[in-house]
């Protein structure tokens, strides 16, 4: 009796602790209805600001567009609208890119990282905000960071998806 009460105590323990086992990660597929987008904002107290948008479709179309807002010389505040741009990307690109969402387990993800606390532990102010998203399928997921917010897997990895983004989007280039 006593060694049967120790291992129901045990099972017990061991169902309270770390012994948990995750979800399986779900992988993101790409279809041709697929559609990835980043937004990425610059807050206007910083005398300039730049805002766009990118959208790639699951046929390989990349569309940017955005606007640029700051003061003239006499101190009024202007905005600009940059030219929308188009593109398009192999396959073998946009493959890559649904690799990048699935190697960080884009959607197991939090939907917000924007204030200071667990998710966030180094916080800088007078930073940008970018939002991710994809759509595929009957999957929807979008991911909103605080670009200020830091110290954690999870922002090192958005960044870089984010990076990915912009570099298969040629955003340097748009901007020019």
């Amino acid at each position: 009796m006593k060694f049967a009460n120790f291992i129901l105590i045990f099972l017990l323990i061991i169902s309270y602790t770390g012994c948990k086992t995750s979800a399986p990660q779900q992988n993101i597929p790409l279809t041709k209805d697929t559609i990835i987008t980043l937004n990425h904002s610059t807050p206007s107290g910083r005398g300039s600001a730049l805002n766009y948008s990118i959208k790639i479709s699951g046929d390989g179309t990349v569309i940017i567009f955005g606007s640029m807002t700051g003061a003239d010389q006499q101190g009024k505040q202007q905005s600009t609208t940059i030219p929308t741009a188009q593109r398009t990307i192999n396959p073998e690109q946009l493959q890559q890119l649904i690799e990048e969402f699935n190697k960080i387990n884009y959607l197991s993800l939090k939907d917000s990282y924007q204030s200071q606390g667990p998710d966030c532990p180094d916080y800088w102010t007078h930073s940008y905000f970018a939002a991710t998203s994809i759509k595929t399928g009957d999957i929807t997921k979008s991911v909103t960071r605080y670009a200020g917010c830091h110290g954690t897997e999870a922002m090192k990895n958005l960044n870089a998806l984010e990076k990915k983004i912009d570099e298969l989007a040629q955003t340097e280039q748009w901007l020019r």
